[in-house]
């Protein structure tokens, strides 16, 4: 009985693997069609992924769609099969998308056309079809809700032509409405903090005769950061802002605003411990906490120790240190437990400064005060960008120093950029008065001449009663040490204008000497 059990359980097997294998043989792709409103089958079928020979299944069948999809070519995309003797007839349906032929706008008055059309990254030659007309009215519309026309309405225009049905002439039509004001803002769930303390320092205003009181959703945003970190330092740790709402007044322009929001309870300061720290000790650290226990809790403060620590860390050449505040609450306490990650010092590999095409490199390196084989230093680091300032031969915004990690670990290199602004002066003029009756007036003077850092300052000034000529030159590095020296000559002649023989003539000059002192 076992033994027919088990040929029985054989004879199904077979004739189940003689199924199988004859079915394989016949889900072959023999053919492949492609029917479009364009001649595009040769794009359709490579990017398919459907090959005649190759098995047809209802994964390659969707993974195909798929693929002809995210193209982003086609209105409609189906596939469907016939059976064959030997196999299947794949029948591929797609319609090509039309393709924008010329852009016209109109309406737009708030954004230039060029500013909208790059947003939407639309072009002439693009594909264009419904799905593509919605997110691109999307974006349009953002950027007029975040200048504050929430009443904004952008509509498209696709204009077949007569000779070519897959090229179009796109309008886009926008209505921008009114920029909406705000009539009135309340807040909701504020049992602590008073409506006006919170609406006081929110950038959004109430619209009045003296200010614009314009909606604007991007500021908006930053206010609700604002509110909630003001709930911070008063001690409500877990207050949120829930959502706010919109709605309008009597007038189409004018909106009222409310702001909800959770305060959650008030916490108080616990036990302040330290963990990781050996280059300095407890107490050494402990002097930045300025809070004691069963102070208010205050979030501004813990954001003050860290920057804190971390400065003393980074002046020590721990550039990666860091400080992470860990906060536990048990009731309405909360302890605050430092966690401190020291790891090695930095050291300065290299200096680079680029940038400078007029200024020697050495004039800006010499008022660098790390230097490389230096234990990082922050400190420094920020007093050598003051210094680079000073000479005032750059852009006030174009002197940029940051650091970068070295080849070799440990170690980081200290990255100068600065913008050259112009240093030299000409000036050429001509004035009339009673005393001196007519005089022209030349004078030039530049503080960084040939880029070298040295000064020098021409004055001419001839005239009919007085004739004066000064000129002078200053070396702030004499030698290439930080002593200063200037030499400057004149020579200056004036008659009177009431005599003739009463005349005044100096001659003469001066230099100076200075060095820098390195205290205080």
């Amino acid at each position: 009985m076992r033994r027919l059990h088990i040929n029985i359980i054989f004879i199904f097997m077979f004739f189940l693997s003689y199924d199988t294998a004859l079915a394989q043989s016949n889900d072959r792709i023999q053919e492949i069609v492609v029917e479009s409103n364009v001649d595009i089958k040769s794009l359709v079928v490579n990017q398919s992924g459907l090959k005649v020979g190759n098995a047809l299944s209802r994964d390659s069948a969707s993974e195909a769609i798929k693929r002809l999809w995210n193209l982003e070519l086609f209105r409609d995309v189906s596939i469907s099969s016939e059976e064959l003797e030997d196999g299947y007839k794949i029948i591929i349906k797609v319609e090509v998308l039309p393709e924008a032929r010329t852009i016209t706008t109109n309406g737009f008055k708030e954004f230039e056309e060029e500013e909208i059309l790059n947003a939407i990254e639309l072009v002439r030659g693009k594909m264009i079809g419904e799905g593509k007309i919605i997110k691109m009215k999307k974006k349009i519309l953002n950027m007029y809700h975040e200048k504050g026309f929430l009443m904004a309405k952008a509509e498209f225009q696709l204009k077949p032509l007569p000779d070519d049905s897959i090229k179009v002439d796109i309008i886009i039509s926008m209505n921008e409405g009114k920029k909406v004001k705000i009539k009135s803002i309340s807040i909701e769930g504020n049992q602590n903090i008073s409506d006006r303390r919170l609406t006081k320092i929110m950038e959004t205003k109430v619209h009045r005769w003296y200010r614009s009181g314009e909606y604007k959703e991007d500021v908006l945003e930053k206010d609700k950061e604002l509110i909630v970190t003001l709930y911070k330092t008063r001690g409500f740790r877990d207050a949120v802002v829930l959502r706010d709402s919109l709605f309008y007044g009597e007038e189409d322009d004018r909106i009222n605003l409310i702001i909800y929001v959770a305060e959650g309870k008030e916490y108080k300061f616990g036990k302040t411990t330290l963990e990781g720290n050996t280059h300095f000790t407890d107490e050494e650290l402990l002097a930045y906490v300025t809070h004691e226990s069963g102070d208010i809790f205050n979030e501004m403060l813990i954001d003050k120790v860290k920057y804190d620590v971390t400065v003393d860390y980074n002046n020590e050449g721990y550039l990666q240190a860091m400080i992470q505040a860990v906060q536990y609450a048990h009731g309405d306490t909360v302890d605050i437990h430092y966690d401190i990650a020291e790891w090695s010092i930095s050291r300065i590999a290299r200096v680079i400064i680029e940038g400078n095409v007029k200024t020697h490199e050495k004039i800006v390196r010499r008022e660098i005060t790390l230097l490389p084989g230096m234990a990082f230093n922050r400190d420094k680091l920020e007093r050598s960008h003051r210094e680079i300032m000073a000479l005032n031969y750059f852009d006030p915004s174009g002197v940029l120093i940051d650091y970068e990690p070295a080849e070799n670990e440990n170690e980081v290199n200290i990255k100068i950029k600065v913008t050259e602004k112009s240093t030299g002066i000409a000036q050429m003029g001509a004035g009339y008065s009673e005393r001196d009756r007519l005089i022209g007036t030349l004078a030039f003077s530049n503080s960084n001449l040939f880029g070298r850092g040295q000064g020098i300052n021409f004055n001419w000034d001839m005239g009919t009663r007085r004739k004066s000529f000064q000129l002078g030159f200053t070396e702030p590095w004499l030698l290439d040490t930080p002593t200063i020296f200037s030499v400057s000559i004149y020579d200056i002649a004036r008659s009177d204008y009431t005599s003739a023989f009463d005349r005044e003539k100096r001659r003469g000059g001066y230099t100076r000497l200075g060095r820098e002192l390195k205290w205080p």
